[in-house]
């Protein structure tokens, strides 16, 4: 066994290495301004101007609403970890359809539900709000 071992060791230190460049695409995750998109699985959602739940709201959001995820954080507040996520988009308001508010803040990442794309988003924001 470390006979082989040191026959592999010795095989992959030759001088003769054809280096090899790779030219990768741009991948959406490096190429777009957003990581995915969530849909706020709770009744009402503080938006926070700063992660973590002792800081200052500047919005809200309602289920349903759709955002795009820009960030995500750890937060470590007395050996507690949390996850929060920096969010963009538009509340809708239930009752008056023409009255929106504009959401951008911090958002704890267990009130969200996560999606790649915005169609996925769309499909569960019009099952929660039937």
């Amino acid at each position: 066994m470390l006979l082989i071992l040191l026959l592999c060791i010795l095989a992959s230190c030759r001088e003769n290495r054809e280096e090899i460049v790779l030219d990768l695409p741009m991948t959406p995750p490096l190429s777009r301004k957003n990581i995915g998109y969530g849909v706020i699985n709770v009744s009402f959602a503080l938006i926070m101007e700063k992660p973590g739940q002792k800081n200052q709201a500047s919005s809200y959001g309602r289920r349903g609403s759709i955002v795009e995820l820009q960030e995500r954080r750890f937060i470590t507040i007395e050996n507690r970890t949390e996850l929060w996520v920096l969010v963009a988009g538009i509340n809708q308001n239930q009752e008056d359809e023409n009255e929106t508010l504009r959401i951008q803040g911090w958002i704890l990442e267990t009130n969200i539900d996560i999606y790649d794309k915005l169609s996925q988003a769309r499909t569960a924001a019009k099952a929660m709000n039937p």
